[in-house]
Order: structure tokens, then sequence, then C-alpha cells
């Protein structure tokens, strides 16, 4: 149940990130039946868009095109383009960022998922440090007694929809 749910999903999946785009490794990391798409949090300015290098061009030329292209879809301004968000229900995979407490840095995706009429499945967690809310010396070392108390640990975390059976996901 560790792995990413997308991986085993024998068909094209769609693995959705929120607030937490920015640090979502990449779209390499994803099976090649997988794709990554935005849904719209608080934040409002432009998100990253996937590179669509033209097959037929092979390496060379779709390096070429890549440095020469005049990418219609950014902007100077750092604008948003609502354009770039899907809806929740276009999401077959969620990855999300939960912190506990009121201080939350980014909104989870928990308003989204109760909102979904689809059930939702955890499929992996990790803890996940808050570095603004825990204190230098707990994020620097692991002092016995100290960090464990002052450490703000979140849940990063993969969730599923029922869309992909417990058969296709392992669980």
């Amino acid at each position: 149940a560790g792995d990413v749910a997308a991986a085993r999903a024998p068909r094209n999946t769609t693995v959705c990130v929120g607030a937490e785009w920015h640090r979502y490794p990449s779209t390499f990391f994803l099976p090649p039946n997988a794709r990554l798409a935005f849904l719209k949090t608080a934040f409002d300015g432009q998100l990253p868009r996937a590179y669509d290098a033209p097959q037929h061009l092979g390496l060379a030329g779709a390096r070429a095109l890549a440095s020469a292209d005049v990418a219609r879809h950014f902007n100077d301004g750092n604008d948003e383009r609502l354009d770039a968000y899907e809806p929740f229900s276009a999401c077959d995979v969620a990855v999300d960022l939960e912190f506990t407490g009121d201080a939350d840095p980014a909104p989870s995706l928990a308003a989204a998922l109760a909102a979904d009429p689809r059930a939702w499945v955890e499929v992996h967690r990790s803890p996940f440090l808050d570095a603004a809310r825990t204190p230098a010396l707990a994020r620097a070392f692991f002092l016995p007694g100290y960090s464990s108390k002052r450490a703000v640990v979140g849940g990063y975390r993969v969730l599923a929809a029922n869309s992909l059976s417990e058969e296709t996901m392992g669980i």
C-alpha cells in the first residue's frame, strides 16, 4: 500500500495536487499512464505546465524547439490562468499535505474530499515536518525528549478515489 497509487493503475490516471503543487517533486516521477493536474486553492499565481515535446522530432529536435518556442500560456506578470486547473471530479489520485491545528500553512484537500460523492481511500501516508512551526534546534538535530515534543509534524498523503478498485490498487 506504500507505492504511489497511479503506478499500478491500468488506465490513464489523473494525479491532482492542490496547495502543495510547489513541493510535489515532478511529473518525472509519475508513470507514463499518469498525468499531473492542479486544483484551485488559495494560490493565485502562474502554475507550471507540462512540456509537450513533439515525438516526431527526436531528442535533438525537441531540445531545439524548446529553446525557440514561444510559450503562449505563460505571461510576464506571473498572473494566474484559470484554464490551468482541473475540477476535483477529474482526479483519480490526490496528493495532499495535512497539518493539524489552526495554523495550517496551506489548506488541505479535506473540504474537497468531503464534498466529492466518491469515496476516497488513503493509500500512503508519510510524516512531514512543518519547518515554519518547528524550532530550528528541533529541525537541525534530534535531541531525545526535546525534538519529539517541539517538532510539528503533518501527514503527506496519497489518496485514491473509489474509481480505482481495491484489486487494482492492492489495498
